[in-house]
């Protein structure tokens, strides 16, 4: 696969085991959707990219093989889950747009951030090599499984509300720096929090 598909209405996948280059293109200027059909597992695409003139894209559950790109438009992701998953590595620009919950299973692929990626769900790690670049900006749980996650992009928590990082049994979080910016509430440790990156610092600027 390869090129670009420019879908101006609605975009499902059944299909749990997708790959290739193809970039799925949302542009309508009306409403859209983006979701899973899938029975079993989570549908997935290649890539996706998001460039709206008008009208809202509502993201709901769906898994990407590769790369997320947005340039314009108006995105609802409530209650949504984007899974980066697959044999390849992601690169996700996410500019002004907003994640609802996200999750990370690439197992030895590695994964870039440009800019902020603000999410305002949770955030899950089941695997990640590393994770590159930018800032994961979090409001809900952060919480990994993966026992050995490097790469420089740092953390932030900045949800209103209560906020818990769970790195059970040994888990690990990417190396760059963690900063907590909180208009309220509380962050608590499900378990011991280990800051093992060179050069990686925490910051309690608000909460």
């Amino acid at each position: 696969f390869g090129g670009t598909i420019a879908v101006a209405g609605d975009v499902s996948s059944a299909d749990a085991a997708v790959q290739g280059s193809t970039v799925i293109l949302l542009y309508g200027a009306g409403n859209q959707s983006l979701a899973s059909t899938a029975a079993s597992g989570v549908g997935r695409l290649s890539n996706v990219a998001i460039d709206k003139s008008g009208g809202t894209l509502s993201d709901g559950d769906i898994a990407v093989y590769g790369n997320w790109t947005y340039s314009a438009g108006m995105v609802n992701a409530a209650g949504g889950t984007v899974l980066f998953n697959g044999g390849t590595s992601s690169a996700i620009s996410a500019g002004a747009m907003s994640f609802d919950n996200v999750r990370f299973d690439k197992g030895v692929h590695h994964t870039s951030v440009a800019g902020t990626m603000d999410v305002n769900g949770n955030l899950f790690i089941a695997s990640a090599t590393n994770i590159n670049g930018g800032t994961i900006a979090v409001a809900g749980n952060v919480t990994s499984t993966d026992s050995s996650v490097s790469g420089n992009a740092a953390l932030r928590l900045d949800g209103a509300g209560n906020q818990l990082i769970d790195t059970s049994g040994g888990a690990d979080l990417f190396n760059g720096d963690i900063r907590i910016d909180k208009t309220a509430g509380t962050v608590s440790l499900a378990s011991g929090l280990t800051l093992n990156g060179a050069g990686q610092d925490l910051r309690v600027v608000a909460g």
